[in-house]
């Protein structure tokens, strides 16, 4: 009985090493496979910036700037896609209004030029703003990435992060145009037609003030009398009391000589004296009757 039992016990202490020798095989693939696994995930984790011969060495060096270059597909570059396009739309909105700093101002016995300077200040301020998202646009895509065409047409597309190749390409393709669109430009058609439209105004009182002193009754125009900035000295109140330019060139009065053209409408409207909404959104609805 006992010989029995000490060959049962070999038995299964034979079994166990058997065991443990068949497990530890596979135990090792698991972790090997696990180890794999995290290292993928942890490389996906992170956007595409650098090839691995571009990684420097310390992150403490100054030209990790301009070493970087981000993924076009990478979500932190579609997000600056996203804002800015939104600062394009703003730019548009902003660009048109440039053109009605100059206004007819009625507030005084007779009318007059003047140039918003508040509305200037502001303009130029936001327009600064988003000049500088136009800089950091250009400069962003100095740093991004390209897939090659060639190997999207064997159906690859290899993603191109050489610092060189990138510069090279954006400044045959592309540059030109951003850097273009970062000028304050107008890009409203009606907006120029409102700024015709005081240009036809001042033309016609200019043209009456030469007519005023050809004429013989002693009348002194002086195209400074048409400035806002004038108009409380003593010889321009005297000049706008006795003139008749103001009723010559006014585009309501029937029977005028002066030709106004295509600008009759509006200024038989008063556009040249309304608020600056008005002037807009009526600017705006001339220039898509325009496009049609």
């Amino acid at each position: 009985m006992e010989q029995d039992g000490n060959i049962q016990d070999k038995f299964k202490g034979a079994e166990q090493r058997k065991a443990v020798r068949f497990m530890s095989p596979e135990r090792e693939k698991d972790k090997k496979l696990e180890k794999s696994v995290n290292r993928m995930l942890l490389s996906l984790s992170k956007p595409i910036i650098n090839n691995p011969s571009q990684v420097p060495s310390s992150p403490k060096d100054p030209t990790n700037c301009l070493k970087l270059i981000l993924d076009p597909g990478g979500y932190i570059l579609l997000t600056w896609n996203r804002a800015f396009l939104m600062s394009c739309f703003i730019a548009l909105c902003i660009d048109p209004l440039f053109f009605f700093l100059p206004f007819v101002d009625n507030t005084y016995p007779y009318l007059c030029i003047r140039t918003d300077q508040h509305l200037a200040c502001v303009l130029t301020i936001l327009r600064c703003m988003v000049d500088m998202v136009y800089l950091i646009n250009i400069i962003i895509k100095f740093h991004t990435a390209y897939v090659d065409p060639i190997s999207e047409v064997l159906g690859k597309g290899e993603l191109i992060t050489d610092p060189r190749l990138i510069v090279n390409r954006y400044l045959r393709k592309g540059f030109l145009i951003d850097l273009l669109g970062a000028l304050p430009s107008p890009q409203v058609v009606g907006a120029v037609y409102y700024l015709l439209a005081m240009e036809r105004q001042a033309t016609c009182w200019q043209s009456q003030c030469l007519a005023d002193v050809a004429s013989q009754n002693n009348q002194t125009c002086n195209f400074q009398y048409l400035e806002c900035r004038n108009t409380g000295s003593q010889d321009s109140q005297n000049w706008a009391n006795n003139t008749s330019v103001f009723a010559n060139c006014n585009a309501a009065t029937k029977g005028i000589s002066f030709n106004f053209g295509i600008f009759l409408i509006a200024l038989q409207y008063g556009l040249t004296t309304t608020s600056l909404s008005e002037k807009y959104f009526y600017s705006l609805w001339w220039g898509f009757q325009e496009l049609r």
